[in-house]
């Protein structure tokens, strides 16, 4: 397998039929990840690096593409158990309000 040599910028995307499949693309250039990004016309990101060595990799993802929907999901992951005691209150508040109109 031969490895991508790591430049500044990385766009990934997702295939139309492939779902579960990531693909990326590293590039030297914002310009040039931007241009790649739109022959893809699917969901996508880019990502800059900050930080290489040592084996590890860091990258911080640009307000670009995708980054809206992808900012959401994150919202909506880390208050996942706040989400859900509020649609446990609403079920319970609907169960108690179907129970008073049939007695």
């Amino acid at each position: 397998m031969k490895l991508v040599p790591l430049e500044r910028f990385k766009l990934t995307w997702w295939s139309p039929g492939q779902p579960n499949t990531l693909h990326s693309a590293m590039f030297a250039s914002l310009d040039q990840a931007m241009a790649e990004a739109e022959t893809k016309g699917g969901p996508h990101l880019v990502m800059e690096s900050v930080m290489v060595g040592d084996g590890k990799y860091q990258w911080k993802i640009l307000p670009l593409g995708s980054y809206g929907l992808w900012n959401a999901g994150v919202r909506v992951y880390d208050a996942r158990w706040v989400l859900a005691a509020i649609l446990l209150i609403a079920g319970l508040h609907i169960i108690s309000q179907n129970q008073r109109k049939t007695t």
